[in-house]
């Protein structure tokens, strides 16, 4: 009786480990997407990407989001104002325009 209660732990560990892995996979797909989705609407521009982040607090849902569930968008949006805060009220652009 021992040696199947030790054969089925065995068993529950290797699935455990198998689900472990499986949850990390899917984690760094997610992680993928939402990087991928950030990478596309910065690419349109400082001040596209303010609209952007105005659009996405009002929950519109952008095309470039549009794969992403509920958590995902909320992550891009995150990701965009951190990203945004760097460059505090003004965009790189505008920068130069106003201290020419």
């Amino acid at each position: 009786m021992p040696h199947l209660f030790l054969k089925k732990r065995s068993t529950d560990f290797r699935i455990g480990i198998i689900m472990e892995r499986l949850a990390e996979w899917w984690l760094n797909m997610g992680r993928k997407q939402i990087d991928n989705s950030v990478e596309q609407l910065c690419v349109k521009g400082c001040l596209a990407v303010r609209e952007d982040i105005k659009l996405l607090q009002r929950g519109v849902v952008l095309p470039e989001i549009q794969d992403l569930d509920e958590s995902g968008r909320r992550l891009v949006l995150k990701e965009l104002e951190s990203i945004m805060a760097v460059y505090g009220d003004l965009c790189p652009a505008d920068r130069k325009i106003r201290f020419r």
